[in-house]
């Protein structure tokens, strides 16, 4: 329907999209199989915020208003997001299968009544 609407142009630029797109769909099932949906859902996030603003500001030279704020402000979602995956890291396989029970822990104590 766009295209009813817009004339088509080709660019490399869309080709080039088109080829970071399905790697950056992988990583992202992979990093929900071993960080969670909610732990990769909001890291993800934050990366796409912190790429757009250093691609916006080195690679298409978008202006600032004040460079001191704006490298506080990179620093400070640099840091965010580090303390994200620091702290969001899951419990080792020993600890966690000493913590929660089971689905057999539930069936014996279901069967012992």
């Amino acid at each position: 329907l766009v295209l009813l609407a817009r004339p088509f142009n080709f660019t490399w630029w869309g080709v080039v999209s088109g080829l970071s797109w399905v790697p950056a769909g992988a990583a992202y099932v992979v990093g929900v199989q071993h960080a969670g949906l909610a732990i990769n859902q909001a890291l993800s996030s934050s990366l796409v915020v912190a790429i757009s603003t250093f691609w916006g500001v080195v690679v298409f030279h978008e202006p600032l208003q004040s460079i001191p704020l704006a490298t506080l402000a990179f620093l400070m979602l640099v840091v965010g997001i580090s303390a994200m995956a620091f702290f969001s890291v899951p419990k080792s396989a020993s600890a966690a299968e000493s913590a929660e029970p089971d689905a057999s822990d539930l069936r014996t104590s279901l069967t012992a009544r």
